[in-house]
């Protein structure tokens, strides 16, 4: 395997440090519809969705992340119900390999199955 090694990255119009890149990169990412037969519209490192109940879903990496010391950002919006709370499940269930995600009604009462969710992993 070949190293390059450069300070800076660049298109031919804008710069970035080299750094930004290497540990500030999201290293996988996903936008899935959440709800009747769950589907990925587009995602990075991410292989699979499972759907493990109504509101509980596993995001499951491509290639594992190095230990479970990431962030994880998650969004979700359903387009007939609307806002609701979404959250990843406690850092405890989180693997290298896959990232529980959770959501809930607005008030937290109960889970509800999303059809806009979106996940992002930063390590």
């Amino acid at each position: 395997m070949s190293t390059i090694i450069a300070s800076n990255i660049s298109d031919g119009t804008t710069s970035v440090a080299s750094t930004y890149v290497v540990t500030g990169s999201a290293k996988a990412w996903v936008n899935f519809n959440g709800s009747g037969t769950v589907a990925i519209r587009d995602s990075l490192n991410v292989g699979s969705i499972t759907d493990t109940g109504t509101g509980n879903y596993t995001v499951n990496f491509t290639a594992a992340m190095t230990d479970v010391n990431f962030v994880c950002g998650v969004f979700g919006y359903d387009t007939v119900t609307g806002p609701t709370a979404i959250k990843t499940q406690s850092y405890r269930y989180a693997s290298a390999a896959a990232q529980p995600v959770n959501a809930t009604n607005a008030a937290g009462t109960s889970f509800v199955d999303l059809n806009q969710i979106q996940v992002a992993v930063f390590r």
